[in-house]
């Protein structure tokens, strides 16, 4: 009954708020482009991701000129949720206990089968999350044994810390599973890395687990050198938030420099780009990049990430460095300087994003549409925005239930070209706007001129002596 009562509380609100608003909103005839949408499941609000399309079809970064109208052509509350608000991963990590395995693999399992078959006072395994010397220095480490009967959570990864190899290393790493000390199966494989370039280092510590392990791993590798020596080891747990799904663009250099050393792209649109990475020509490459944006010709380059990008392939397993993480940033010219290395051809920029989330409320009758592009909504102070786009109405809707899901079509010519041009004749708005200022000036005026003249007369006005 409460939330009845609620609910028609919000329906009264949100109607008298669009009726408020009705007629301080440009005509959707106005706009640009209009992009149709669909409610294919009913709710307190529609929602749904924005796509590419619409980023490319609006004049204001920050998507304020952009309105949702009902069929017959009124505006209706709408407001967008920034994908920087919304959590992406979560990581938990522990310590795990390690056991190492000196000698040849098949002798040292045997002789620990045998260890944990005697039951005798103080008869243990030492398993630690540093990795002990060996008593015999000539002994060679072989395998690690890895205890997990006290860790409940879900692994994710295996990641692992030192070395001890001078000049770095790389290999592979094979992980294998099991309840008992005989018998193993495999679990993951990966590449385990920590070289030098130039001035950088290649970096690769992590080993992702795609299923549940049992009791006891067992974890070898090949390709290592000698010296090789893994010091700990640490289980990742990672936790999916209410992170929307990212998507990605590659696109190819617009200008390249002589040299080949600087690669400038267009993105036409704004999307909130928050990773970045670079395509090789050929598949393979090892650089060391800046990555820069500017919003127009005129302004200058603000660096967004400087490290090392890579895709190689040593002894067949390809090792991959991973895309850079950056602020949401929107803008449409991106800049790639290599700092070190070398690629033969065009570098293409690859550039990944969570869509904003467009909320709207389904006033009126369907069919619904979203116009967008105007240039004009600058001039305006974005109507759009300071009269439908009200957060504050679409919180308290969430509270009352959940969203219902829209979906949009096809992008269509509304006013077309025209009103994505500045332009600067003075609508009846505008002219009932000046037309105000202008008359509030003028009174002010003539009463300070009014003043003035009083304070005249009244100093010359001659007095007579008694």
């Amino acid at each position: 009954m409460r939330l009845g009562v609620t609910r028609l509380a919000l329906a009264a609100l949100a109607a008298g708020y669009a009726a408020a608003a009705a007629g301080q909103v440009p005509d959707r005839d106005e706009y640009a482009w209009h992009f149709p949408l669909d409610i294919v499941a009913p709710g307190e609000f529609q929602a749904l991701d924005v796509p590419f399309e619409v980023y490319r079809s609006v004049t204001d970064p920050e998507l304020r000129d952009l309105g949702v109208y009902n069929a017959a052509g009124r505006a209706v509350p709408r407001t967008f949720e920034r994908p920087e608000e919304q959590v992406e991963m979560l990581e938990t990590r522990a310590p795990l206990g390690v056991l190492p395995l000196y000698g040849e693999i098949s002798e040292a399992a045997l002789r620990l089968q045998l260890l944990m078959q005697i039951d005798e006072p103080g008869t243990s395994l030492k398993f630690q999350s540093e990795l002990p010397e060996p008593a015999d220095p000539q002994l060679q480490l072989r395998a690690l044994i890895v205890d997990l009967r006290e860790h409940d959570d879900r692994i994710s990864a295996l990641e692992f810390s030192g070395s001890g190899a001078p000049g770095g290393f790389i290999g592979t790493v094979i992980i294998e599973d099991g309840y008992d000390l005989a018998n193993w199966a495999p679990l993951a494989q990966g590449m385990l890395a920590d070289l030098a370039y130039e001035e950088a280092r290649i970096e690769q510590k992590r080993i992702d687990v795609d299923r549940q392990p049992g009791d006891y791993l067992r974890v070898t590798w090949r390709g290592m050198p000698s010296g090789w020596r893994p010091e700990s080891m640490t289980a990742i747990r990672r936790e999916l938030g209410p992170a929307a799904e990212r998507e990605w663009l590659e696109i190819p250099p617009v200008e390249r420099s002589e040299d080949g050393r600087s690669f400038i792209y267009a993105l036409d649109g704004y999307p909130p780009v928050d990773r970045v990475d670079l395509a090789f020509p050929g598949g393979r490459g090892v650089v060391r990049a800046s990555v820069e944006v500017r919003d127009g010709p005129e302004d200058e380059w603000r660096q967004r990430h400087d490290d090392m990008f890579y895709r190689i392939a040593p002894s067949g397993n390809e090792l991959v460095s991973s895309p850079a993480v950056l602020k949401p940033t929107r803008s449409t010219q991106w800049r790639v300087q290599l700092r070190s290395g070398q690629v033969d051809g065009d570098l293409r920029l690859r550039l990944g994003w969570r869509p904003d989330r467009l909320l709207f409320l389904a006033q009126g009758e369907a069919p619904f549409s979203l116009a967008s592009g105007r240039a004009r909504d600058q001039l305006e102070q974005f109507p759009q925005d300071r009269q439908m786009g009200d957060g504050a109405l679409f919180s308290m809707l969430e509270q009352a239930g959940e969203p219902g899901l829209a979906t949009i079509g096809a992008r269509r010519i509304g006013a077309g070209e025209r009103a994505l041009t500045e332009v600067r004749r003075w609508g009846w708005r505008t002219v009932l706007v000046w037309t105000g200022l202008l008359a509030a000036v003028g009174l002010v005026g003539f009463l300070v001129w009014a003043l003035l003249r009083e304070e005249r007369a009244r100093q010359t006005t001659p007095t007579i002596d008694p």
